[in-house]
């Protein structure tokens, strides 16, 4: 078993490896040409096809794509993330504050102004576009503190963020981004790589890299080939990186160090979110695999996900959580459970499709009544009666 295991993560490994190789060639396109927004599609298509072979005479075999990428007649070398940034860009007063409190001291990472203005940015226009409560009191306000206790996050919610802040021309915007992106996928790896993995890490990083893809990503392979990761880091690692709601009573004790602690339940609605991309991806052919994975080898474990979830807020804030936040909370949680319900039937949707052979009419029969609940529940909580006698 631990044969196989081994042989699995090597192949996360190359997979995530050949995702940053996509990501080096943006890079390298956006600096040799101002107006390049992507590698070319001859090298993309060589770095992220599964098994494709190198070029013909070049001594590398398919599983060498780790080490370097061709780029026409060119062998570029893969060189660490890159380390470069603006010389106008200096880093910020340690003593500052960032965003929600955060002090730029305690930032994992090193911060540039350029960096903090684009935290600025998250916290002012990303945070509140993508909810309807408080921004403050959000989720997405949440993360940032989340990113606040690991390298590997920190760059990513800032790649993201000087990503969001960019105008399609500013170029040197559009490349600090990217080299954020490489450390990131850089430290994934090694998280990956090692012997016991951090198991808090793995679904933020894997969400924020997925929301990266989803908004700005020019080549669907690399999303697939995080959901494909997703799915292959849960068959290799299991209970060391599934949510709290699912570790068995062995490891139901364990939390990771104080410094990095995250409450579970916020963990739970990450990966949640996770599968409800993969859940939607299925739609168009392109995920479906977590979902599938977990109903094989974890019965039960979305919807207990989704339950732990629920709740994530309140336990993420804690005492400082306002009341009229949770009051907001239980008044759209019925909408959550929906929105959460409609997720799962595109994916069961997606499920008969794919299917080779004639359609089950059993299963037919099982999402349309699904379906046929879900349209009546909605249709009473906006039409039904305020009291029942």
């Amino acid at each position: 078993m631990s044969g196989l295991n081994g042989a699995r993560s090597r192949s996360v490994l190359f997979a995530y490896q050949d995702a940053g190789h996509a990501e080096l060639a943006r890079s390298n396109a956006m600096k040799l040409d101002p107006n390049a927004r992507s590698a070319s599609s001859e090298t993309e298509n060589a770095i992220m096809s599964p098994g494709k072979e190198p070029p013909r005479g070049s001594g590398q075999g398919p599983r060498s794509l780790h080490l370097a990428m061709y780029s026409k007649s060119k062998v570029i070398a893969i060189a660490p993330a890159a380390t470069s940034v603006s010389p106008a860009s200096t880093l910020v007063d340690l003593e500052s504050d960032l965003p929600y409190g955060i002090k730029a001291a305690d930032w994992p990472i090193a911060l540039t102004t350029t960096d903090r203005r684009a935290l600025d940015h998250y916290a002012a226009h990303v945070v509140p576009r993508m909810i309807l409560k408080t921004a403050r009191w959000s989720s997405y306000s949440y993360v940032l503190f989340m990113c606040a206790k690991h390298p590997l996050l920190a760059h990513l919610v800032t790649a993201f963020s000087v990503r969001d802040m960019a105008k399609e021309n500013e170029n040197e915007l559009l490349t600090i981004a990217m080299e954020h992106y490489q450390k990131a996928l850089s430290l994934f790896i090694e998280h990956l790589s090692a012997p016991h993995v951090t198991g808090w890490i793995t679904f933020p990083a894997l969400w924020l890299f997925i929301v990266y893809e989803q908004t700005y990503g020019d080549d669907p392979n690399v999303l697939q080939t995080h959901l494909r990761g997703v799915r292959e880091i849960i068959i290799t690692h299991g209970a060391a990186i599934l949510p709290g709601s699912l570790h068995d009573e062995a490891n139901a004790g364990q939390e990771a160090p104080p410094k990095y602690w995250v409450p579970p339940q916020m963990i739970d609605r990450m990966a949640l979110w996770t599968i409800h991309h993969d859940a939607k991806a299925s739609t168009f052919g392109l995920g479906a695999s977590i979902v599938s994975l977990l109903d094989e080898h974890y019965p039960g474990a979305v919807a207990k996900i989704c339950k732990s979830s629920i709740n994530a807020l309140q336990d993420a804030w804690g005492s400082d959580y306002p009341v009229q936040e949770e009051i907001w909370d239980m008044q759209i949680e019925i909408l959550y459970s929906y929105a959460h319900d409609a997720t799962m039937l595109r994916y069961e949707l997606s499920d008969i499709e794919k299917e080779s052979g004639p359609i089950d009419p059993g299963k037919l029969l099982s999402f349309s009544r699904k379906l046929k609940e879900l349209q009546e529940n909605i249709h009473f909580m906006f039409h039904g009666p305020v009291t029942q006698n």
